[in-house]
């Protein structure tokens, strides 16, 4: 047998498989290895609201959201620093699966862990869609917030505005 036919089981892949939710339920341990995303996947049907918790276990993360054609839905990344949960909060516009990347945040990737955990999946309330879309105003403020300009700033100042009235 051929040295590489041999040692291919052993070879280990740069990314794990995707990890899918499907039940709330409790907190699953993950590794992260690099700049290269873990994948959790959500399967959701039209009009249904799930919230994930990613939470931070010593390693900052960033969390993005994306819906099941690729477009991106959201940037996660609370003021917590690499402690504390990166909230993923949405209600299916589509039926498929929705993907969130957890990825090592700044300054340089490497090792990291977190915690993840679906806590609800369920039909979706008119307060769902106001509470998801406050929680994007934040998150996309603080990406405003961290441009440094006076338009940013005012986007921001806007953004904040809306995510306080919705909180």
């Amino acid at each position: 047998m051929p040295v590489v036919a041999w040692l291919m089981p052993f070879v280990a892949t740069s990314q794990p498989a995707p990890l899918i939710l499907t039940n709330p339920g409790a907190p699953i341990h993950r590794s992260l290895e690099g700049a290269a995303p873990d994948v959790v996947l959500l399967p959701l049907t039209a009009g249904q609201y799930a919230r994930v918790e990613v939470l931070q276990t010593g390693s900052d993360v960033v969390v993005n959201l994306f819906d099941p054609d690729g477009g991106k839905l959201a940037r996660i990344d609370s003021p917590n620093d690499n402690l504390g949960p990166e909230p993923v909060s949405l209600v299916a516009a589509t039926s498929g699966s929705y993907r969130v990347e957890v990825t090592l945040g700044a300054p340089k990737p490497g090792h990291g862990a977190y915690d993840v955990a679906l806590l609800e999946k369920r039909a979706a309330l008119p307060a769902d869609y106001e509470l998801v879309s406050g929680e994007r105003e934040f998150f996309e403020a603080q990406d405003l917030q961290n441009r440094r300009t006076a338009d940013c700033r005012q986007a921001a100042i806007a953004k904040y505005t809306h995510a306080l009235d919705v909180f």
